[in-house]
């Protein structure tokens, strides 16, 4: 009882406290800044004498017990073996650019200050010049997949976002009036578009992730697939919105949510 008060209690304080109980100091760090209160925060050895490790209370593998569900009465979710749980949720991009050892180093630090879930904001659309729509980007799933494995071994789940429609659409695309332009909400009405993002969630949620055991699909590990278009009207500049002949088919469409 004592335990799980404490564990709340640090879970409520505001993060840059809380954080601060995590950074080893010296003696050197410990005297008053001269010039300014630069953060210095020293690599963490992630040392069985800690003061304090909050990854003993993530699962040893998220989503080990099998699928996270709601609670009964819908305002709460379970583990896969009917545990209550509360996610600690952060976003990360170091699936972008970081070798799978950094993706490593950066689960065990999150979980050891009590994340269970991180938020991927991914764009698996094609980059390479003159693609189809419905290609993907290779690179990104395969640093997603890295991460996802890193962080199922620290108890950690991943919320992945498909699309961000801050990238420029291609002419070879197809979406009409948005040759080389951000498709701010065009996932709502435009069929290609539509056709493209389906495509980019088939492939990371159906391709075997080499890196661990179990596809990448909603399931033991990643808790769920966040829609764009659930998105871009709040988020997006519909200033942006264009509404062309042939773009535009007048469909409020689920495709992909």
């Amino acid at each position: 009882m004592q335990f799980a008060l404490c564990v709340t209690l640090l879970r409520d304080l505001p993060f840059a406290v809380w954080l601060s109980l995590f950074v080893p100091r010296t003696s050197a760090e410990r005297k008053p800044p001269t010039v300014s209160w630069a953060f210095h925060y020293p690599p963490d050895k992630f040392e069985p004498t800690a003061l304090l490790d909050l990854r003993g209370l993530n699962e040893k593998l998220a989503g080990e017990s099998g699928f996270v569900r709601l609670t009964a009465d819908g305002n709460g979710f379970t583990l896969g073996n009917g545990q209550p749980v509360r996610f600690w949720a952060v976003g990360s991009d170091l699936f972008h650019k970081h070798t799978p050892e950094e993706m490593e180093r950066h689960a065990r630090f999150l979980a050891k200050l009590g994340v269970n879930m991180v938020r991927l904001h991914c764009d698996f659309s094609p980059k390479g010049k003159g693609s189809k729509v419905t290609d993907v980007d290779d690179q990104e799933i395969d640093g997603v997949f890295h991460f996802v494995a890193a962080m199922k071994k620290q108890g950690i789940y991943v919320t992945i976002s498909p699309f961000w429609a801050h990238t420029k659409a291609q002419a070879s695309w197809g979406i009409a009036g948005y040759a080389d332009k951000e498709p701010w909400g065009v996932l709502f009405f435009d069929d290609t578009l539509q056709a493209g993002y389906k495509a980019w969630a088939h492939a990371v949620y159906t391709r075997k992730n080499p890196y661990h055991r179990s596809r990448a699909r909603p399931g033991p590990g990643r808790r769920d697939h966040s829609s764009a278009k659930r998105r871009q009207p709040a988020f997006g500049p519909l200033k942006a919105l264009r509404r062309s002949r042939s773009g535009c088919s007048g469909k409020n469409s689920a495709h992909g949510s």
